[in-house]
């Protein structure tokens, strides 16, 4: 599954941690089957991935 990348720059500057998250080692494609959604939009920002 493919996800968006941020630097860490970047995410502080738009506010990113307000958003819902989980850490990079976690599944990405069951996180999008069971909560997200399967078109939901992730990005990577260090070492978390947020909707």
């Amino acid at each position: 599954m493919r996800t968006r990348r941020l630097s860490k720059e970047q995410g502080k500057q738009c506010n990113i941690s307000r958003f819902p998250n989980f850490h990079k080692s976690g599944s990405i494609k069951g996180m999008k089957r069971i909560y997200y959604g399967m078109d939901a939009l992730l990005v990577r920002c260090g070492d978390y991935i947020y909707k």
